[in-house]
């Protein structure tokens, strides 16, 4: 596979750049402690295999680095990650001790010192207060300078379901399916096939010259993989396409997020949009943002919980348009710390003939060395 090809499907299968490295070919499960899946592990016994993953990404995009900064690597064959030849490696360990030990002997435990205090997606942490940007000085009062009169969550919510057609409109949408260009990693625009349910299956194809990479996701478990290849989704991976299948993604926030609040207001491509902090059951944390004048839901930010923070990824949504009835975003655009993806849609359709057999996940087969 290319550098190019690889581009590709870091960005449609958002998926970690070790997965699969253990050459029995695996999947981790959550009854599984990493010390029983992984080899040479020191300071990660007892936590779910499923996990280390997740840990391994939120330290990488901390520190803005590859896997290959701490592990050995090869050009053929599986990665010999459990090897200690690196320094890098032995020096993350000590830094996942010492933010422990100040979590445990200053916050209880909480996960309030981690990684990215100190790099903020930079190998070597800052230890000097920063300079003034331009936009900080010619803006004092701040992101949260906006409308004096900050309304209601129930009233936010209400403008955005009126906004986007009501929800008799809404309840009536039982499926889309979206044609359109997908741009990323490679930063080439790509043909690009979604189908998704009012129920929460999803299914995504990109085509490239080497053939397509997909993403199945019944609502509750998927595979996501290449041309050739395909892998069974982890635990954060059926999270993020969780999120991405919804239809609309704030209709129900007040039935997903026991605690909501409205924390102020922020300029959004140049305009105001409120700022509305949800909570839900599990403690999981999601912000929405609304544009003050429209209505419309305008970003989200979602934050991946692992073992050692929290890794955010925004969705940002615009050129809405009606369809059936209803106003659909025709471009959303996702970032995250190392990746980032727009889709662009030429056609949407509502309420068609999509099959059920769409969204069952092909057997998992593995990745090609």
């Amino acid at each position: 596979m290319n550098a190019r090809t690889l581009a590709i499907s870091a960005a449609v299968l958002a998926m970690g750049a070790m997965a699969g490295a253990d050459s029995d070919r695996r999947s981790p499960a959550a009854d599984v402690p990493a010390e029983k899946f992984y080899k040479n592990i020191q300071v990660f016994q007892g936590l779910p295999s499923t996990e280390i993953m997740p840990a391994m990404n939120f330290m990488a995009n901390s520190l803005g680095v590859k896997c290959s900064y701490c592990h050995v690597t090869n050009d053929t064959g599986r990665w010999p990650v459990e090897r200690d030849d690196k320094a890098a490696k032995g020096r993350a360990r000590e830094m996942i001790r010492m933010t422990r030990e100040i979590n445990k002997a200053n916050f209880k435990g909480r996960l309030e010192v981690t990684c990215a205090t100190c790099h903020h997606g930079a190998n070597d942490p800052v230890s000097t207060p920063p300079l003034p940007s331009e936009s900080a000085a010619a803006h004092p009062s701040g992101p949260d300078a906006g409308p004096a009169a900050m309304p209601s969550v129930d009233a936010v919510l209400e403008k955005y379901t009126t906004a986007i057609g009501g929800k008799t409109a809404i309840g009536k949408v039982r499926n889309r399916k979206l044609e359109g260009t997908f741009t990323g990693g490679d930063g080439e625009p790509h043909r690009v096939e979604i189908a998704q349910t009012a129920s929460g299956a999803y299914r995504s194809s990109v085509q490239v010259k080497e053939g397509s990479f997909t993403l199945v996701f019944d609502g509750k478990t998927g595979t996501s993989g290449g041309p050739s290849w395909n892998n069974p989704m982890q635990p954060d991976e059926v999270e993020r396409i969780r999120s991405r299948a919804r239809l609309f993604p704030a209709a129900d926030l007040k039935e997903r997020f026991p605690a909501l609040a409205v924390r102020g207001s922020e300029k959004i491509d140049g305009r105001d949009a409120w700022r509305v902090a949800g909570r839900a059951a599990d403690g999981a944390r999601v912000t929405f943002w609304f544009d003050a004048q429209t209505g419309l839901l305008v970003r989200t930010l979602r934050r991946q919980r692992t073992a050692l923070g929290d890794i955010p990824e925004q969705a940002d949504y615009s050129d809405y348009r009606d369809v059936g009835g209803v106003k659909v975003p025709f471009t959303i655009r996702h970032t995250a710390p190392d990746r980032g993806d727009t889709v662009a849609a030429t056609e949407i359709k509502q309420n068609v003939e999509i099959p059920e057999s769409l969204f069952t996940a092909p057997a998992p087969a593995a990745r090609p060395q």
